[in-house]
């Protein structure tokens, strides 16, 4: 469930209208997040993706199942973009994100809550970094 969870906390979709004054470089960004689940002593590893990001998809993204998972409410203040993401069915959460570019860099930090039947309510706190890497494929 904790993999379905950081894959679907990815998921969005923007408006391009909206951003186009956002101080970000559109192109190939290399995305390294570290998780971070509240009351586990164990770290887990960072991982790593590319995706191509544009003024149209502003949100660090993995693409994966994206039927269960909505943008609920999204906001921009100068730099940052900020949403609500909830998923639906039997890995239902939500997610709140913000992420604050630096025209070749952003950083972020996404807050996951959910209910696993096994251990109960979680917290996942994942910390997104990027960095521009060229132009998109």
């Amino acid at each position: 469930m904790v993999k379905k969870l950081v894959i679907a906390v990815f998921i969005w979709t923007g408006s391009v209208t909206a951003w186009a004054d956002m101080n970000m470089h559109e192109g190939l960004w290399e995305i390294t997040t570290k998780m971070e689940m509240v009351g586990m002593p164990m770290q887990m590893p960072a991982t790593k993706h590319t995706q191509c990001i544009t003024k149209e998809k502003m949100v660090p993204q993995k693409e994966n199942d994206k039927d269960n998972c909505k943008i609920v409410k999204q906001e921009m203040e100068g730099d940052t973009v900020k949403w609500v993401l909830e998923c639906s069915g039997k890995d239902a959460m939500k997610a709140e994100g913000k992420t604050t570019y630096h025209g070749d860099t952003f950083e972020g930090i996404i807050t996951i809550k959910a209910k696993d039947p096994e251990t109960g309510e979680m917290k996942i706190i994942n910390h997104v970094a990027g960095k521009y890497v060229g132009a998109c494929k």
